[in-house]
């Protein structure tokens, strides 16, 4: 009858996120009523990515003027955060698409498109954006 699978371990149930029992309700030959527990039930599991989401923070920076002698003075972005408009696992991303796996920018966006806002490309604002770290998108923007 061929020949034994190969599989992977099975997690241990107390590390199990989701546990669903699947209990028939009938007996498959008669259609009676079924109750009970079965103390050993085969166990199927299934392990998948979970959906990605994007984090957005932001930093709004104030603006104060002084009482005194009128000087207008901005605050500061916190040390390691940089203009850019997108964080550094966003970038880290698309040097590993573009640089490591070889992905055209375009296919790299196409990639990521899910969790960004159209137009917002991760090369913009490092490579084309402006001063502020606004992106260009598509205006100036590189896109393949």
């Amino acid at each position: 009858m061929g020949h034994q699978g190969h599989g992977r371990a099975l997690v241990p149930i107390e590390e199990v996120d989701t546990l669903v029992p699947c209990m028939p309700g009938t007996c498959g030959c008669c259609g009676e009523t079924l109750e009970g527990m079965d103390p050993t039930p085969e166990r199927h599991q299934q392990v998948d990515i979970p959906e990605p989401k994007v984090l957005v923070t932001e930093y709004q920076i104030h603006r104060l003027t002084c009482s005194r002698c009128g000087q207008v003075t901005a605050g500061e972005l916190p040390a390691g955060v940089s203009r850019s408009r997108f964080g550094p696992r966003t970038h880290g991303m698309v040097v590993l698409l573009t640089g490591q796996w070889l992905l055209s920018k375009r296919m790299a966006a196409l990639l990521l498109e899910p969790g960004f806002r159209p137009g917002a490309e991760p090369w913009d604002d490092q490579r084309n954006g402006t001063a502020d770290g606004r992106s260009l998108g598509s205006a100036g923007g590189r896109g393949s």
